[in-house]
């Protein structure tokens, strides 16, 4: 038995599958002044408290200030992507 799949079904997939000009992510981001001035007070902070003893790189130690920086300071926002990659924050999308 052979199914055959409605025309108005293969038009609402091909439009659902169509991608659109954004794609939306949800992550951390600082984009206020005093948010981006916390982060940086952290990240010094963080790196100066670190044990000197360690066998830690120093750029290894402030990627991962910054990383956990961004974890804890910065609010998760919503960010809309263009298809090329390119942030487009904080712009609300258009419809």
């Amino acid at each position: 038995m052979t199914v055959k799949p409605s025309p108005a079904l293969l038009a609402a997939l091909l439009l659902v599958g169509c991608s659109t000009e954004y794609f939306t992510t949800w992550e951390p981001r600082c984009t206020t002044a005093d948010e981006r001035e916390r982060l940086a007070k952290f990240v010094i902070d963080c790196s100066a408290a670190a044990n000197p003893k360690s066998d830690e790189e120093g750029e290894d130690l402030v990627a991962e200030c910054l990383r956990s920086g961004i974890t804890v300071i910065c609010p998760y926002r919503t960010v809309h992507w263009k298809r090329d990659h390119h942030a487009d924050y904080p712009k609300e999308r258009k419809p």
